[in-house]
């Protein structure tokens, strides 16, 4: 059975990191760097990163089971400048992304969360934009596609007053994403792409990030953790996952 992901080399931990990140240290040189709301399986980043070699390319995914895949792919394709940050979209721009530093930020097909009760959770609010706009470099751009117009409508509702100019068109399948794919199949040739360009800079600060304390052992065994007295309930203990890097056998 193939491994998950063939090294954790590209992968930046969001919560294994205590300051803000150094593009030109992590990928060895300084070039535009372009930011991935949601990569997905990887498809469109490992592409990207590939069609445009001189620029560095960031996949930007919470949640683990999808950081998986396009750690696998840009091991497989071998692209040296690509990198996945594992954790939460507000977190990483207001405690690691440093201001002015991103080219480019965009997002394909995010979820539009069509209920009232869950506009709350959707990305590309007022709060939001006005964060990303302070990421960006001077004439940085976002742009954003969505097969959805009621969303579509609700993102340019949020643009004024973010230092954004908004503009839009649409366009066909031109991603190549599991998603346009599935609509695509489904008879939806066109889709809604919002692109917009930063023409004043929002100045806010990166908030200080807490430090983790990071513990490392030689050899783990749970059945040393438990408690020697039935009472104590000052401490708690819960795995949440396990990572193995094969190529230099290391969890």
């Amino acid at each position: 059975m193939p491994h998950a992901y063939v090294s954790l080399a590209p992968l930046l931990p969001a919560l294994g990191l205590t300051g803000p990140l150094d593009w030109a240290a992590e990928f060895g040189r300084a070039a535009p760097v372009d930011l991935e709301i949601g990569s997905g399986n990887g498809e469109y980043l490992v592409q990207r990163a590939r069609a445009a070699p001189e620029r560095n390319v960031v996949g930007l995914e919470l949640l683990w089971g999808r950081v998986k895949k396009p750690l696998r792919k840009i091991g497989l394709a071998g692209v040296p400048n690509a990198r996945v940050l594992y954790g939460d979209a507000h977190l990483a721009l207001d405690r690691l992304i440093p201001p002015a530093s991103l080219a480019c930020a965009y997002a394909l097909f995010p979820c539009p969360w069509p209920s009232s009760e869950t506009d709350r959770r959707r990305l590309f609010g007022h709060a939001f934009l006005r964060l990303l706009n302070s990421r960006l470099a001077p004439d940085g751009t976002v742009f954003v596609v969505t097969d959805d117009r009621p969303y579509h409508d609700w993102v340019l509702a949020q643009v004024p007053g973010t230092g954004f100019r908004a503009t839009t068109r649409l366009v066909g399948p031109d991603h190549a994403t599991k998603f346009e794919r599935k609509w695509h199949a489904g008879g939806q040739t066109a889709f809604h792409r919002i692109d917009l360009v930063k023409r004043e800079h929002l100045a806010l600060p990166l908030k200080e990030a807490t430090p983790m304390r990071t513990h490392l052992v030689a050899r783990f065994d749970p059945a040393r953790l438990a408690m020697r007295d039935a009472h104590a309930d000052d401490v708690r203990v819960r795995m949440k996952g396990f990572l193995f890097d094969p190529l230099q056998a290391v969890g």
